[in-house]
């Protein structure tokens, strides 16, 4: 099968890239090997995915492709992948990417990117893509203990940057998923918008990022928080709704950091000016 991936990933997210600076923020997948499958021609052979740590699960659609690394070590993790039938769905899962999670892929032309480079996994209680033009994207090394992912809106994305660190409990939600309209005129406001989370993000426990945020490089969230507005970059916000508690600040993955680690997180992020 020929088929330039890595070119399609980027014709799809364009206008998900445009708001967010993707190419900054995310490192999409580098798969020397590619393994390509095609649910709708290679449905009955789908039990060969197993070696990839995926099982499939559902209908397949038209023009369906489920790319993989033919040279990355079996998995630990498993990742289950609902189909309901829609056409032009691309999923990239690059080698290593230890994805643990129940995924949804219910309409047409969806996008789901997971990169690689972390031995520890990605865990999604559920990751679901619900509308047409949709795409969910995680950057290399980003981890989770468990969250729920909904991108429930036509031309909607969930953008999750590099190096981030999701705890458990945790809502990413790119839409309210009902409608809510005025009693007065009828009108119907907007129910879904973009959800960019940035590099070396730190999300704190059972927290509850809503439609239209878009989070800074390096930042905080604390457990518990509701996030409705934006947050800038390396900031710490807590609470419901959440607040700003101090600015300047970020982390590192390491509880007792030196100061040479230190350093290194913040030249990554550019905030280290020598």
């Amino acid at each position: 099968m020929i088929f330039d991936f890595e070119q399609e990933i980027e014709r799809r997210l364009s206008l998900c890239a445009s708001e967010g600076n993707l190419g900054k923020t995310i490192s999409l997948p580098q798969i020397a090997k590619p393994y390509m499958f095609d649910p709708s021609a290679q449905w009955d052979r789908r039990a060969e995915l197993a070696r990839f740590g995926v099982e499939l699960t559902g209908k397949p659609g038209q023009r369906n492709i489920i790319v993989l690394d033919a040279d990355a070590p079996p998995p630990s993790s498993k990742t289950v992948i609902q189909l309901f039938g829609g056409s032009d769905q691309l999923i990239v899962l690059d080698g290593e990417h230890r994805l643990i999670a129940n995924v949804r892929l219910e309409s047409q032309n969806q996008t789901l990117v997971i990169s690689k480079r972390t031995s520890r996994p990605f865990h999604s209680n559920s990751l679901i893509l619900r509308g047409n033009n949709t795409s969910v994207i995680i950057g290399s090394e980003t981890t989770s203990n468990g969250s729920t992912i909904l991108v429930d809106g036509h031309n909607t994305c969930i953008l999750i940057g590099n190096d981030c660190m999701i705890s458990h409990g945790n809502e990413i939600s790119a839409s309210d998923s009902h409608s809510i309209f005025d009693i007065d005129s009828l009108e119907s406001l907007p129910t879904a918008a973009n959800v960019l989370i940035g590099r070396h993000v730190w999300i704190g426990a059972h927290v509850s990022i809503n439609k239209g945020v878009r989070i800074g490089d390096g930042s905080i969230v604390g457990t518990r928080s509701v996030v409705t507005k934006d947050v800038p970059s390396a900031s710490l916000y807590v609470g419901s709704p959440a607040r700003e508690l101090k600015t300047g600040v970020t982390w590192s993955r390491e509880r007792y950091a030196s100061a040479a680690v230190k350093i290194s997180v913040l030249k990554s992020l550019g905030f280290h000016k020598s």
